[in-house]
């Protein structure tokens, strides 16, 4: 549900033992973030509020840099849906062509001169040209792509996904590899690389409760609190 959501990142010490814990959430009446020191302690409230913005952080920040960003990455491509790339929304499209590996065809997007909306940090992206590569016997989905971008620095980009069994018609990822790699200045050839890996996903239907502050033993919200960054 586009209006529910929360999620929780641990911070883990060398040994492997957690030092603390950060939450955000938002539901059909309000945003929030909250974070612990110690797993024995109890949450407190960081920033809340009923406002527009402050019920879409959360999840603009989920998606910047949480687990969104690979869930939906079927579909997406630095946050922004396919469609809206597909559509010629902010980019220059220069070609669909077929492709055929291992006996499957696939359809291959590329495009150009491509500037991301920003979804949380001020923060300019902007991808002078890449390519997409699509399943079009799966929904579409994206099977890996690759950005060559001059901002925030000159860099590639590029994602790989694995799939697992359908859902419903929809293919569900099972794997996300996404490598960054510097192409100029001072960082050139450095690389970072992240992948996830989805070991359980579960369809149930959850009440809106669970995505409130007092499921985390915190009082409902009554007034906005300032939105940190």
């Amino acid at each position: 549900n586009g209006d529910l959501l929360v999620s929780e990142r641990a911070r883990m010490n060398k040994a492997g033992n957690e030092e603390g814990r950060s939450a955000w959430g938002a539901n059909s009446r309000y945003g929030f973030s909250i974070r612990r020191s110690h797993p024995d302690s109890p949450w407190a409230l960081r920033n809340s509020g009923t406002e527009q913005e402050a019920k879409e952080y959360p999840l603009k920040r989920v998606r910047l840099s949480g687990f969104l960003k690979f869930l939906e990455s079927p579909w997406s491509v630095l946050g922004v849906p396919l469609q809206e790339i597909v559509n010629g929304r902010g980019v220059t499209i220069v070609g669909v062509s077929p492709v055929t590996e291992g006996g499957k065809t696939y359809a291959k997007v590329e495009f150009r001169d491509w500037s991301p909306p920003n979804l949380v940090r001020n923060v300019d992206v902007s991808v002078r040209d890449g390519w997409i590569i699509l399943d079009p016997n799966e929904a579409w989905a994206i099977q890996r792509y690759e950005l060559h971008l001059t901002q925030p620095l000159e860099s590639t980009s590029s994602c790989r996904i694995e799939y697992g069994d359908d859902r419903d018609g929809l293919p569900i990822p099972k794997r996300v590899t996404v490598r960054d790699t510097a192409d100029s200045g001072e960082y050139r050839g450095g690389w970072h690389k992240q992948e996830f890996e989805f070991t359980e996903i579960e369809f149930r239907e959850i009440p809106e409760d669970e995505f409130a502050l007092t499921a985390y033993g915190l009082p409902e919200v009554t007034e906005s609190h300032p939105l940190h960054r």
